[in-house]
């Protein structure tokens, strides 16, 4: 679930988005018996829904507000010696917005480090390349190019429970990753960063 509230010069709105993911995946070099680098293979289904919306006073229960997302990539991470890895990712997207289409690939880099046992540090970056129907909702271009950047710190106990904290900054809001969002032209562009702080735990 995301909440969303923004004030603004036009209007002030809020709303309460419901995202559902899928994904299957597999790791063809592990079935060869090549096990030097990991792979994955996978294919999903994404969707987000507009489930309540506030604008100004007036409480609004929309129906049918959503995009629907399905991907298809390969990735695959490559030892650099015992603490360093380099991993690629890249993918291809066919989006369902209203009743507009959107095609989309993308391409990732990953650099990870683990100072120490149990410790891992990484940084990456992610492009998107969007191509969208003539006329599509929102006012947008056919054809546009996005970027996140992120990184994390990671710890994990011997109990399997442990912290984490990351930054991502990306250059549109919503784009690319949800489109349902592109409705709000002042929103997606706008420049948008953001740190997590969390736990994880791990079931053995």
């Amino acid at each position: 679930m995301t909440l969303y509230d923004v004030t603004g010069r036009s209007a002030d709105v809020r709303l309460r988005l419901h995202h559902h993911q899928l994904e299957l995946s597999a790791s063809p070099l592990a079935r060869w018996g090549d096990t030097a680098a990991h792979d994955r293979l996978f294919v999903g289904v994404s969707t987000h829904r507009v489930v309540e919306m506030h604008v100004e006073d007036v409480d609004v229960h929309p129906g049918g507000v959503g995009d629907t997302v399905a991907e298809l990539g390969y990735g695959m991470e490559h030892p650099l010696g015992a603490r360093w890895a380099i991993a690629w990712r890249a993918s291809g997207r066919y989006a369902w917005v209203f009743e507009d289409t959107q095609r989309m690939a993308s391409a990732a880099l990953r650099l990870s480090f683990e100072p120490r046992p149990a410790h891992a540090l990484w940084a990456g970056a992610q492009l998107y390349m969007v191509h969208r129907d003539e006329g599509a909702v929102g006012g947008r271009p056919r054809l546009s190019a996005h970027g996140v950047f992120e990184g994390q710190y990671a710890w994990m106990s011997d109990a399997g429970v442990g912290p984490f904290v990351g930054a991502r900054l990306a250059t549109h809001f919503g784009s690319a990753t949800t489109p349902v969002f592109e409705t709000r032209a002042a929103a997606v562009d706008s420049a948008y960063g953001e740190v997590t702080v969390g736990l994880r735990v791990h079931f053995r």
